[in-house]
């Protein structure tokens, strides 16, 4: 049997276009496909249990943003992060309160991380990340605008807590990064938290018994 050794003209040139459209995407990812891959690291490293862990004089970090301005927490405090979509809004909330998203297969509030602070809510409440701390047997949700980067700090890379100029309280600072990244005590936030908002009725899924039952 003879092949038909013709080439097909239209099939060739389709087969270009969807390459060369894959190349385009791969050199210039949009924003949504760069947060996607910075979430998979950071899910990596936050559920990172056996493989080496880093030099002990290094502090491993989560750094994420909050409007313009960038923060961590230690990795050590994070346990688990995750876009945050489909966050149903709570009515007659606390204004710190997001609204309630499905984690793990159960309903779980989410904190603004931004009013918690102090700081103006920038970008749709229930749009961003949210970051899961443990922390002194509290396990407290948390949403931020975007997620950057795992960071190993030296010492030398680190400040001790000053939150003169932040305007924050002091007990919330651990470090500040010599590239102005405020590194945030989870213990100290967790206490806030549940000092403010623990005794709402509207809360789900915030409790220190809760949180030390699933450790």
């Amino acid at each position: 049997m003879r092949r038909d050794t013709r080439i097909h003209w239209p099939d060739v040139r389709r087969r270009l276009k969807v390459s060369d459209e894959a190349l385009q995407r791969a050199l210039h990812p949009d924003e949504e496909t760069i947060q996607k891959t910075l979430l998979r690291r950071a899910q990596r490293l936050a559920n990172r249990r056996t493989e080496a862990a880093a030099p002990l004089d290094l502090l491993s970090l989560l750094v994420f943003r909050i409007g313009d301005d960038r923060y961590a927490f230690p990795l050590a405090d994070v346990a688990g992060v995750g876009p945050l979509t489909r966050c149903v809004p709570v009515p007659g909330g606390p204004a710190e309160l997001c609204g309630v998203i499905l984690d793990g297969g159960e309903a779980r509030s989410v904190l603004d991380l931004a009013r918690l602070l102090g700081r103006t809510a920038g970008e749709s409440a229930q749009r961003g990340f949210f970051v899961r701390l443990r922390a002194n047997h509290c396990e407290l949700r948390v949403r931020v605008d975007g997620l950057e980067q795992a960071l190993h700090a030296a010492p030398a890379d680190l400040a001790a807590g000053d939150a003169q100029g932040l305007d924050l309280p002091e007990k919330w600072v651990e470090h500040v990064h010599r590239d102005g990244i405020v590194v945030l005590r989870a213990d100290a936030l967790c206490a806030e938290a549940r000092a403010r908002i623990s005794n709402s009725k509207r809360m789900v899924g915030f409790s220190s018994q809760e949180a030390h039952s699933q450790r």
